[in-house]
């Protein structure tokens, strides 16, 4: 049977940026791990690679307290990029299928905030503009 790349999350006790780059390196520090990314504002720790999730959590217990929230493929569909590219998309999407007036009007209000900051920087009144 073949090993598959796992995807661990695991939720940390983390503080600051620092414990955040310690954790990073520490995890970094187990063999066969292809990738760490922190959440810090839900303060999780996501590991891909062919990792036993028992020795991440163990290396990570350490230094703060630790909660293995999941343990899944790496290569699991809707996982990752794919969600956000969709939603880009379709933001395109609703953007181009906008009327043209609605674009000038934009464009019109741009210009019309780029007038004025450049007004304010020179001073200058939009009555003489």
């Amino acid at each position: 049977m073949a090993a598959d790349m796992k995807r661990i999350v695991v939720r940390v006790g983390l503080q600051c940026d620092e414990d955040k780059i310690k954790a990073m390196k520490a995890v970094c520090s187990i063999e066969k791990v292809a990738s760490v990314s922190a959440d810090m504002k839900q303060k999780k720790l996501t590991v891909i690679g062919f990792v036993d999730p028992i020795v991440v959590v163990i290396k990570l217990r350490k230094y703060w307290c630790t909660e293995l929230v999941l343990i899944g493929l790496a290569n699991e569909p809707g996982r990752g990029r794919t969600e956000q590219r969709r939603e880009r998309r379709r933001r395109k999407e609703l953007l181009m299928n906008r009327s043209p007036s609605l674009r000038r009007h934009n464009k019109n209000i741009r210009g019309l905030i780029l007038l004025i900051s450049q007004s304010k920087l020179t001073d200058n009144s939009l009555d003489t503009v």
